[in-house]
């Protein structure tokens, strides 16, 4: 009876063992990943499809709570209309951005202003250029996390898992950014996710971004511009 025990023990062992490496995933190459998330943005290109992202995060790392929310609506239709809606909301402000681009032509919209027509190089948010990073110490881990049902159809879930060390003198910052990748079995995407997690291990960003393929009722049309009347001169 004792050895019959310790057989089933040490089998339930060799299963929790099994269940803990296959949770942690399998590591990929990232040339590996590289290549699915290639081919899984040359189909958006050439899909029709809506997308929706929902974030939230802190306005300072300090605070306890979310306090400002992102909402950001994408539509497309191949090969060059878009259609997005930006709406940021936080307690000390809420802003709406809406911007449509067909072909070379780009018109925006900002709060209760009127649409109106820019440059398709200009950026609608009204500012340009990137900040530059501070050097630190970059460690990134690429893993198969296995397949799921994702909205009743197979999907393979892959992570990204990027930690930043910062040790400078006066800035000492560690930091670890989770991207969730869920692939359809014909190579879309599905669904993405992504959360910023400090060294004490609050999260700080938080975003879920999922697609529709060929929604129902998908329209991008250019808008009506206002034009100001000219006054006859007295």
């Amino acid at each position: 009876m004792k050895k019959s025990f310790n057989i089933i023990v040490s089998s339930s062992l060799i299963f929790c063992s099994f269940l803990s490496i296959h949770a942690q995933g399998k590591t990929v190459s990232e040339q590996e990943l590289t290549a699915l998330i290639n081919n899984a943005n040359k189909k958006l290109s050439e899909s029709n499809y809506r997308s929706i992202s929902n974030s939230k995060s802190f306005k300072r790392s300090s605070d306890k709570t979310f306090n400002q929310f992102v909402t950001n609506v994408v539509e497309y239709i191949s090969p060059d209309h878009r259609h997005t809606i930006y709406e940021f909301k936080s307690k000390e402000m809420n802003s709406r951005l809406e911007t449509i681009s067909i072909g070379q032509k780009k018109y925006v919209k900002r709060n209760s202003e009127d649409w109106r027509e820019i440059a398709a190089s200009e950026n609608e948010f009204g500012f340009g250029g990137q900040t530059g990073n501070i050097d630190g110490e970059v460690l990134i881990e690429r893993k198969y996390k296995g397949s799921e049902i994702l909205k009743n159809q197979n999907a393979e879930l892959y992570e990204i898992a990027t930690t930043r060390k910062y040790n400078l003198p006066n800035f000492k910052y560690v930091y670890t950014v989770t991207e969730r990748l869920w692939f359809a079995k014909n190579g879309t995407f599905l669904k993405k996710e992504s959360e910023t997690r400090e060294d004490n291990g609050k999260i700080t960003y938080y975003d879920i971004l999922e697609y529709e393929y060929n929604p129902k009722n998908l329209k991008i049309e250019a808008p009506i511009i206002k034009t100001q009347s000219k006054r006859n001169p007295e």
